[in-house]
């Protein structure tokens, strides 16, 4: 089964980090449990601002699937509200994978 991946590229505020890593783990429980589609979600930071949010999911469309649900989010949202300067995602079908 194919998998698809989309990464964001965002800045957050330092004064917002803690509340970003303390939100995020009910953010993302949300999104799956409103879309399972979304098999993973991590997060890594490239500087003391930048941050990358890399989802895979497991169809090309699974962003469109979860936003359709938008009106039922809460964490979801207050997550989003943290960020800034967020950059057009990139997507793409994973081809490969290494262990």
């Amino acid at each position: 089964m194919a998998e698809y991946l989309q990464v964001f590229r965002a800045r957050v505020p330092r004064e917002s980090v803690a509340t970003l890593l303390a939100i995020r783990p009910a953010a993302v429980a949300e999104a799956q449990r409103l879309c399972p589609e979304l098999l993973r979600a991590e997060l890594v930071r490239l500087d003391d601002d930048t941050w990358l949010d890399v989802l895979t999911w497991s169809h090309a469309d699974g962003e469109q699937r979860l936003m359709r649900r938008a009106a039922e989010f809460d964490a979801v949202t207050k997550m989003h509200d943290l960020l800034s300067d967020v950059a057009e995602p990139l997507r793409g079908e994973i081809v490969h994978t290494s262990v």
